[in-house]
């Protein structure tokens, strides 16, 4: 009995390593959302840019993924949610080595209310000019392993739904 065992032990061990199920891979994803704003009077100038850090956990490499990412905004006189701008961008991932992406610099220009008056002295009259153009809100990125999403992250939780 105690030689059944043994053997049993040994074949087990020694085909261990030929039908192995591959290791689990566990995806990073961190997010910094880059950029200014400029005042010039009543407009307002947003830039922004996505600083992305993907790394993968196991000895199996990743060679398709794809970043799904997209800029959010709103309009200014409203505030209804918009998308700025959307893309893809697309790597390859070894394990324990983190890769740096960027996506490129977006530029959102949008005007405040404000007053402009006409005429001067008793006969100077306000004019009321309403809010227009838009303004930055957040983001969402999607990270896609051939057709598995294996990380996300969001700016906002309400963004997860558009």
């Amino acid at each position: 009995m105690k030689n059944a065992l043994l053997i049993f032990a040994i074949a087990a061990f020694t085909l261990s390593g030929i039908d192995a199920a591959p290791q689990p891979r566990n995806f990073g994803l961190k997010v910094k959302a880059d950029g200014n704003s400029r005042h010039d009077k009543d407009t307002v100038t947003q830039t922004r840019t996505l600083l992305l850090n993907l790394s993968l956990v196991g000895t199996e490499p990743a060679p398709d993924v794809v970043v799904k990412w997209t800029i959010y905004g709103h309009s200014r006189s409203n505030h209804d949610p918009i998308t700025i701008k959307s893309g893809e961008l697309k790597t390859a991932l070894v394990g324990g080595k983190a890769v740096e992406l960027t996506t490129p610099e977006i530029t959102i220009t949008g005007v405040l209310e404000h007053s402009e008056s006409s005429g001067s002295g008793r006969r100077a009259k306000s004019k009321k000019v309403p809010a227009s153009g838009d303004e930055y809100y957040g983001y969402s990125v999607v990270v896609m392993n051939g057709s598995t999403m294996v990380a996300e992250a969001y700016s906002h939780p309400s963004l997860k739904s558009k």
